[in-house]
């Protein structure tokens, strides 16, 4: 009798999954065996991005990469990994998003120039609204220097201002004796 194939089952796949660096992140941490609070605290961010990043999803992940790579370093400080697996974690974490730009066609590694470029151009005075607060903030500054100036120039006022005993300064009336009526 000759031994028979098994039969691949639909949807199964015989493949070992690429590495996935949200599994790599998981496993460093409880390598660690630290929890999600305690390495969130040790990392400075939230236990909800924690696990958005340990789930490696980058659809869910609300931050632009350029913000979780330094994130991904604090994360291996905290783990006590090497500057080795530190890097590898780094180079996973960009060839998944390539893959995941390439499979989805949304551009999340964009530089961050032109992040800002997106948003009117990388000078601040390329923007009208830009324009209008610094105008804002100058006028401002005027009216607080036209007021501290004008205050002074009071102050100075009163101090060298006499006061005059108004009664004192009129001399009193003098009538002809005979302009004087008759009773």
């Amino acid at each position: 009798m000759e031994p028979t194939l098994p039969i691949p089952t639909p949807g199964l796949s015989l493949e070992t999954p690429p590495p996935n660096f949200g599994r790599t992140l998981l496993q460093f941490r409880l390598d660690a065996d630290l929890s999600l609070a305690q390495a969130a605290e040790k990392a400075k961010i939230t236990p909800t991005r924690l696990r958005t990043l340990e789930e490696g999803d980058f659809a869910k992940i609300d931050l632009h990469p350029h913000y979780c790579l330094p994130i991904l370093e604090r994360l291996c400080l905290a783990y006590g990994r090497t500057p080795q697996e530190t890097d590898r974690l780094r180079s996973l974490f960009q060839s998944n998003l390539e893959a995941y730009e390439a499979e989805t066609g949304v551009q999340l590694s964009r530089e961050l120039s032109e992040c800002l470029e997106d948003n009117g151009g990388a000078s601040p005075l390329g923007r009208p609204s830009a324009l209008l607060i610094l105008l804002f903030t100058f006028l401002l500054l005027v009216l607080i220097l036209g007021g501290c100036l004008y205050r002074g120039f009071q102050q100075s006022a009163l101090t060298t201002r006499t006061e005059y005993d108004l009664p004192a300064l009129l001399p009193a009336p003098t009538l002809p004796l005979d302009a004087l009526p008759l009773p």
